[in-house]
């Protein structure tokens, strides 16, 4: 895709219209059991009526066009919507992953269930740069298997990342 095709394409998943999205030729890669337990998140979320974004791997494989294996998928959502998020996963049946392993729940919270991991995110560990509504102004639309999603803007991806890989790890 050009750039300006691609500039064209997220002016219009901005202004709330999709456009010709096509399929992501990755989208089949992703473990069944994985998509399985992402798509239990997203109904959840959905009837919820939280909006989010994809990070990580999804939306690190919509810049690049190349999926990689991924023991969790990451999903963005505002602050201000996080216990709500929280609520539904737990009502759609997942786990805290906490009782199998401690994290910080003070930006993230790891859900499990059918051994697939959604983190649900609304800061940054560091709590420095906060998700705003700035992050899903300038989302990405991606097309996974039927469905339009919208992935963290990339200059976001790649400051998380950066981050990461930094403090501890590179996930």
């Amino acid at each position: 895709m050009t750039t300006a095709a691609a500039n064209t394409l997220k002016t219009s998943f901005v202004a709330g219209r999709t456009g010709p999205l096509t399929e992501t030729p990755w989208s089949g890669l992703v473990p069944e059991d994985l998509w399985a337990s992402f798509q239990t998140a997203v109904s959840a979320l959905d009837q919820a009526g939280v909006p989010f974004l994809l990070h990580g791997a999804i939306a690190l494989a919509t810049y690049t066009g190349h999926w990689r294996n991924t023991k969790d998928i990451d999903i963005i959502v505002h602050p201000g919507d996080h216990e709500r998020a929280i609520d539904a996963i737990r009502r759609a049946g997942f786990e805290d992953y906490f009782d199998r392993l401690a994290y910080d729940r003070s930006w993230i919270f790891r859900a499990l269930k059918n051994d697939g991991l959604i983190d649900i995110i609304w800061d940054l560990p560091n709590h420095r740069v906060p998700i705003d509504h700035l992050w899903f102004a300038r989302a990405w639309p991606l097309h996974l298997r039927g469905r339009c999603y919208a992935a963290v803007p990339p200059e976001e991806l790649v400051r998380v990342k950066l981050y990461v890989m930094q403090r501890e790890r590179c996930d």
